[in-house]
């Protein structure tokens, strides 16, 4: 049981990264074509009606790219949300019956219990940080 969990934490710091780092790049994407349709100077009309045609067209395509990334890994946050609540609920279920065993054998549950908070904590660490990163991207 333990074995896969770790191979789960793994796969979901992988993933962490791999959404966070595409949500940064969107995000970056966006400010650029903020920054392009704000560069434009409205003293020549022709150069602002081809500008804002060009940052529409970037707009359409960044709509589009943005959808792909939903569609893709969309699903992977939801799954990821819910293991990492299954396994507070674990680690929850753990700590009530470490409180209910004897102190002999309490001393090997409160390591236990430490790591598996520790686990818990890296996994929220990660999770959150992926939707305010995909957040910020939205934003713009």
């Amino acid at each position: 049981m333990f074995h896969t969990s770790y191979i789960y934490f793994f796969l979901h710091f992988l993933l962490s990264t791999i959404i966070g780092n595409m949500a940064l790049i969107l995000k970056n994407k966006f400010q650029d074509i903020n920054s392009l349709l704000s560069s434009y100077e409205a003293d020549q009309s022709i150069t602002v009606v081809k500008g804002t045609k060009k940052v529409k067209d970037l707009y359409s395509d960044m709509t589009e790219i943005v959808d792909r990334f939903n569609e893709l890994f969309g699903p992977q946050l939801f799954l990821m949300g819910l293991h990492c609540s299954s396994q507070i609920l674990q680690w929850s279920v753990a700590l009530v019956n470490s409180m209910l065993k004897t102190k002999d054998e309490h001393q090997d549950d409160l390591v236990r219990l430490a790591i598996g908070v520790i686990y818990i904590f890296l996994m929220l660490v990660m999770t959150t940080c992926i939707i305010f990163k995909a957040k910020l991207w939205t934003d713009w």
